[in-house]
C-alpha cells in the first residue's frame, strides 16, 4: 500500500528524514484486546499502537524485537508481517518516503515493563481491535500543524489493522 500526504514544514523537519522506517506492533493481550501506548508528549488522551524506528542497517524483524523489548519488556520474535505501508510525504518542493511494517505478534500476557526511559511512555491501555477505528478517528482529528499531520499519518496503520480484523470485507 502506498499513501501520499502533503505536510507542513514542522512535520517534515529535522526529526524524520534520517529514519529508515518504523515497525508497528499489534500486540494481542488476554481477552482478545490489543495493546495501545501513550507517550508523555502526546496531546491529551491520545493513545496509539506501539511502534519503533528501524535503525540504518537493521531489518524490520530485528527492530521489532528490539523495540518491543524496550517498550514493553516482551519478546516479540516470530511475529507475522501483516502489511507494509509506504508513505510519501511532500512539503513544497521536498519529498521523503517512509515505510511502516505492521506486525502481529503472539498473545502477550504478564506485566508490561518499559525498559527504556527515553521512550517517554507514560501509560498503556488495552482495547478491542474493533476500537481501532475510533482511535484512528481521534488521530485524524488532532488540530492542524505538526500534531494534525502526525495524526493523519498514524491513523493509517490503525485503520489498516481495524480493516484486517473488523472491517467489512464486502
Amino acid at each position: 500500500m502506498e499513501i501520499e500526504f502533503d505536510v507542513g514544514d514542522e512535520f517534515f523537519g529535522e526529526k524524520y528524514p534520517w529514519q529508515v522506517g518504523y515497525v508497528i506492533m499489534v500486540i494481542p493481550r488476554p481477552g482478545g484486546k490489543v495493546l495501545l501506548m501513550r507517550k508523555s508528549m502526546y496531546p491529551q488522551g491520545i493513545y496509539r499502537l506501539p511502534s519503533g524506528k528501524i535503525n540504518k542497517g537493521e531489518t524490520p524483524e530485528a527492530a521489532l524485537v528490539r523495540e518491543g523489548h524496550e517498550e514493553t519488556g516482551f519478546d516479540l520474535s516470530g511475529a507475522e508481517l501483516l502489511d507494509t505501508i509506504k508513505f510519501v510525504f511532500r512539503h513544497e518542493a521536498k519529498m521523503m518516503t517512509w515505510t511502516s511494517y505492521v506486525f502481529l505478534t503472539s498473545e502477550q500476557a504478564g506485566e508490561i515493563q518499559v525498559l527504556d526511559a527515553d521512550e517517554k511512555i507514560s501509560d498503556f491501555r488495552e482495547v478491542s481491535p474493533c476500537d481501532l477505528e475510533e482511535i484512528a478517528r481521534q488521530l485524524e482529528n488532532l488540530p492542524p500543524g505538526h500534531w494534525g499531520d502526525w495524526g493523519r499519518f498514524r491513523a493509517v496503520e490503525h485503520r489498516l489493522v481495524y480493516d484486517k480484523f473488523c472491517g467489512n470485507s464486502s
